[in-house]
């Protein structure tokens, strides 16, 4: 693989941790409260709510191949921009950056088995886990290991950094938080399945939440388990945080509206199939899609339709919001770009890359497609 010429191999040793307990109390000291992984993580934000700050794009498809890297296996997670750097993962036992303007490698890590997670970055701190069963801290500068932390599951939770502490889960059926800057344990605790979603950030009541079948709010400090509200089947929807109140989607085909300091529901709303991407927000809306091959936009304090647009396919990631437009990928490959004030299509284009959320960056495009990595402009 062309990678390995590029890797310096680099050994520590392994955190270890013995619990039999369902929550382990750490030390929750020399944690800086400034360190967080907000802006530069998996669906914008630690409230993932999937709103972008930056520059979108026009009314056309961006056509001008600004570079292009290649890659040699599929990309599961989504790129994340961070100090001029897209920084990504592949299924081939890689994690990597790419230098923002040329597309040159920057530095490239090898793990020992694949990975699928979309990065958090705070504090020049790359933060990741991997099917390895370990979790990792890298220099985002030059990709050193910093710490690993091993787990006894896969982890596929995309983390989160939140008050210098890092937040995931596994398939261990554990929910982690260690101490961001050496990575020993200051948390864990046993929901009894395997963890897929993405952890959120309620900073207004020092929650984090996360799930498996069930939706769980948990003090931030101590993981002390607040409420949790159980759905029919996994939710590996990251939960969005606006206002009041926490959005998700779940393998029942809802999707649900709970009020976040206690976990009450006040509406669901029934579609034809799977969601497993987010609702996004967009002002008074939320916008998402399903498996089942639709578009849906809803008014978010209501729950009531506002507009249903087909897809080309079946819809399993998450819409970014950038603006006033809302761009959505399929498992076709069929790029959306929706105006979702009007509910209406802007314009589509097709690639092929079905499972890597887009970035959209100071008016550019960085997409996968046919396992090449490239930036696109006008």
């Amino acid at each position: 693989m062309k990678y390995l010429s590029k890797i310096a191999l680099s050994f520590i040793l392994l955190l270890s941790f013995a619990c039999n307990k369902d929550i382990t109390k750490g030390k929750y000291e020399n944690i800086s409260e400034r360190i967080n992984s907000d802006k530069n993580m998996y669906q914008g934000n630690l409230k993932r709510n999937g709103v972008l700050q930056t520059k979108g794009l026009k009314k056309a498809c961006p056509n001008v191949v600004k570079w292009r890297f290649s890659l040699d296996e599929k990309v599961y997670s989504s790129p994340v921009y961070y100090d001029n750097k897209i920084i990504l993962s592949d299924y081939g036992n890689y994690i990597m950056a790419v230098n923002y303007a040329t597309g040159e490698s920057e530095w490239i890590f090898r793990t020992r088995n694949r990975n699928s997670t979309s990065v958090a970055v705070a504090n020049n701190v790359v933060y990741f886990g991997s099917y390895d069963k370990h979790f990792y801290a890298l220099n985002a500068s030059n990709g050193a290991l910093i710490w690993k932390f091993k787990v006894g599951g896969y982890i596929t939770s995309s983390a989160a950094v939140y008050g210098g502490i890092v937040y995931f889960g596994s398939w261990d059926g554990y929910f982690y938080a260690l101490n961001c800057k050496n990575g020993k344990l200051v948390w864990k605790i046993k929901i009894g399945d395997r963890v897929y979603t993405p952890p959120s950030i309620d900073e207004e009541n020092g929650l984090v939440f996360y799930g498996n079948r069930a939706l769980y709010a948990s003090d931030v400090k101590t993981g002390e388990v607040k409420w949790s509200f159980s759905t029919n089947n996994y939710i590996e929807s990251a939960p969005v945080i606006d206002g009041e109140n926490v959005y998700f989607g779940s393998r029942d085909y809802y999707v649900y509206s709970l009020n976040k300091r206690t976990g009450k529901e006040n509406w669901n709303f029934k579609t034809g199939y799977w969601v497993t991407g987010s609702p996004s927000i967009y002002g008074d809306k939320l916008i998402f899609g399903s498996y089942d091959d639709d578009i849906y936009i809803l008014k978010k304090k209501t729950g009531k339709l506002f507009k249903k647009i087909k897809s080309g396919g079946d819809v399993q990631l998450p819409a970014i919001v950038v603006g006033y437009y809302a761009y959505l990928l399929d498992i076709e490959g069929n790029f959306t770009v929706i105006d979702v004030g009007l509910g209406k299509v802007i314009w589509r284009k097709k690639f092929n890359n079905k499972s890597s959320l887009p970035l959209i960056h100071n008016g550019e495009l960085i997409i996968i497609h046919n396992e090449t990595l490239l930036k696109l402009g006008y």
